[in-house]
């Protein structure tokens, strides 16, 4: 159907992304052709936003005596709009709106809907697909609350997302929950105060989406969190993963939960990650209750504390079930690979 503009910020989206660039006008779905000078939206929508341009709606006649009943934006009215008639000399296109489901592509080559993944997230809609086709794509993105799932075409070996040592590269904040997907991606590169690669939730919202198939790598924090970091109830699916060769400052070299945070951790590795001060591989505090199964964690290092392949404390009390711990350092204190700082702990 033609797209209802509800408000002046997506009367400006919709000409930034469809008029301004050239002379064209576009029809909208505001309609009076029912009952003259009575104007509605052909989608039965009751907004009561309108922008006509100066002495418009006119009913003036397109040259054919044909009355003018649909609303446009764009051309030489730019932003504004202008009542238009609908036969004769007048061939526009129209701006349609999608009210279910669609599948958008990224390609970084121009060959797709979008040539970055941040923008095709801002024009998704809950339920939409975001698929990524291979490259390497330079942004630090946020879901913004999305629904949506975003997913490379031929998975992370080839799909990379880095954040250019400027920011997290994927965040999560808004209270996101399973139904926001992201799947298949190598995300590397992120430099953050906490959360280098992923940061899933804020002082006001947990965010738990799911994460699957992903490599999280090269990423690293002035405080916690390397990898990942979970905070405020924050407990995402991280499923068949790989969180490998992250630093952090502080703690939790590859995954740090805090204040409840309880992901779900399942057939995942988690190896290579260093802390300076705690958790090297894990660490895990304030009730947090992570579950990991099938899980390695190896090879990782507690440089100035404890715990090199995890380290547990203020009540936390995670599950390990079916797991590998094994080849984790702690270079100066106790527990190379577990340092149990709290109770309920569960192997």
């Amino acid at each position: 159907q033609l797209v209802t503009i509800r408000d002046a910020a997506e009367n400006q989206w919709v000409y930034d992304n469809f008029s301004s660039s050239g002379a064209e006008q576009y029809w909208i779905g505001y309609t009076d052709q029912t009952v003259e000078g009575t104007w509605v939206w052909s989608s039965g929508e009751s907004s009561s936003y309108t922008n006509w341009s100066a002495s418009q709606p006119d009913n003036g006649s397109n040259g054919n005596g044909a009355p003018q009943n649909f609303a446009t934006i764009g051309g030489v009215y730019n932003e504004k709009w202008d009542d238009g008639g609908d036969v004769g000399g007048l061939d526009f296109r129209a701006i349609l709106e999608h009210t279910g489901p669609i599948t958008f592509y990224v390609d970084g080559t121009g060959n797709g809907y979008y040539l970055d993944i941040q923008s095709a997230i801002d024009g998704s809609i809950d339920g939409d697909t975001v698929i990524v086709r291979d490259g390497t794509y330079y942004e630090n993105i946020n879901f913004n609350g999305k629904a949506i799932t975003l997913k490379s075409e031929n998975g992370a070996a080839t799909t990379i997302i880095d954040g250019s040592q400027s920011a997290t590269v994927i965040e999560f904040s808004s209270g996101e929950d399973a139904n926001s997907v992201i799947d298949g991606f190598t995300v590397q590169n992120g430099s953050a105060g906490v959360g280098g690669g992923i940061h899933c939730g804020s002082s006001t919202a947990a965010s738990s989406p799911t994460i699957r198939n992903c490599v999280i790598t090269g990423n690293s924090v002035t405080d916690e969190g390397g990898g990942i970091y979970c905070t405020n109830g924050s407990s995402p699916p991280l499923l068949n993963c790989t969180v490998a060769n992250n630093y952090a400052a502080g703690r939790g070299g590859g995954l740090h939960c805090n204040d409840g945070s309880s992901p779900i951790v399942d057939s995942c590795i988690i190896s290579y990650n260093t802390a300076e001060i705690e958790g090297g591989g894990v660490w895990c505090g304030n009730t947090s209750s992570p579950q990991f199964t099938n899980c390695t964690i190896s090879d990782n290092i507690a440089e100035v504390w404890s715990g090199g392949g995890v380290y547990l404390f203020d009540g936390a009390a995670p599950v390990f079930s079916y797991c590998t711990i094994s080849d984790n350092n702690s270079s100066i204190e106790r527990g190379g690979g577990f340092s149990v700082d709290s109770i309920g702990t569960v192997l």
